[in-house]
């Protein structure tokens, strides 16, 4: 709850099953101790089912029973990651399971990986438009790191965007081993699409594979992560909405890379 310009922890409710109904009698009751229903104007939730349901969802049991709307502000996060899944199906098709084989063969050849040969962004993958964001997305990236973060997986993907766009001298740079990547850590693929570019020497794919990884990288590093490290400013969603549609108009129509 935010309240005169504070943030407060209202509870930590156990409930006994996850369904929405139970949730939501969680949330409310958690709302009568303080009084606070009538104080309601909306809810950020996942998008798990459990929340979302129109039907038996806890987003509509508590709306339902605070009695008036309230907004609806899914997690950002996991809005981000259907932009990133529909890039990845576009280019490289259906995964066809909880796994992807490309980052499984990664993750079991990276003992074998050389991390002081790797490879930055050539000068070949960007035009007059790209090479401008390109050095823009670096001085961002720059500021970034030197801000908070909440996990070290949103830190990681950074440096990686950074080093990708040559923004990091090679005696400061360190990788860490690739680790999780089922389907529902779209960030973890983000990370594998980058490790995959900056050694594609020393793993070998096939011609459609590289180009899909490189075209991933371009994308993440100079449109998505940008978004995706600003998501947790839930006041300035809606603009970032909107630059973000912008950002992705003009990155499709008004670039034309080759890739290696």
């Amino acid at each position: 709850m935010i309240s005169s310009g504070e943030e407060m922890l209202l509870g930590v409710p156990k409930i006994g099953r996850g369904t929405g109904k139970e949730q939501a009698e969680a949330c409310l009751a958690t709302l009568d101790q303080c009084s606070l229903r009538q104080n309601v104007v909306g809810h950020v939730f996942d998008t798990t089912a459990s929340n979302t349901g129109l039907k038996n969802g806890a987003c509509t049991f508590i709306e339902q029973s605070l009695g008036h709307e309230v907004a609806w502000v899914a997690c950002r996060h996991h809005i981000l990651e259907l932009v990133l899944a529909s890039v990845f199906h576009a280019l490289f098709g259906p995964t066809g399971g909880s796994d992807v084989s490309l980052f499984k063969t990664f993750q079991k050849a990276w003992s074998f990986v050389d991390q002081t040969k790797f490879h930055v962004a050539c000068n070949d993958l960007f035009d007059a438009y790209t090479s401008v964001v390109e050095s823009q997305m670096a001085n961002y990236y720059t500021t970034a790191l030197s801000e908070s973060h909440p996990r070290e997986g949103y830190k990681e993907l950074i440096q990686l965007c950074l080093i990708f766009l040559g923004g990091s001298e090679a005696p400061a740079v360190s990788f860490r081993s690739p680790g999780a990547f089922h389907q529902v850590r779209w960030m973890a693929k983000a990370i594998y699409c980058l490790k995959l570019y900056l050694f594609h020497d020393q793993f070998t794919v096939t011609t459609k594979e590289r180009k899909g990884v490189t075209e991933m990288a371009l994308f993440i590093s100079l449109v998505y992560t940008r978004f995706w490290h600003e998501a947790p400013r839930g006041i300035s969603t809606p603009l970032s909405d909107v630059q973000l549609l912008e950002a992705v108009n003009v990155y499709v129509t008004g670039s034309s890379k080759q890739t290696v």
